[in-house]
């Protein structure tokens, strides 16, 4: 392995990778929490 090479050997694929599914991550968090506020905002319409 070359210490000497920029960026080093296999981190910017894991820096990248680590990127990508935190993004992915987050969109899939607020689909659901907009998906609970729909839910709510329903039901609560819904009462008498």
């Amino acid at each position: 392995m070359n210490r000497k090479a920029e960026p080093p050997v296999g981190r910017a694929v894991l820096a990248f990778g680590g990127l990508v599914l935190g993004s992915a991550v987050l969109l899939l968090w607020c689909f659901r929490a907009l998906e609970l506020y729909i839910a709510l905002t329903q039901l609560l319409r819904d009462l008498p």
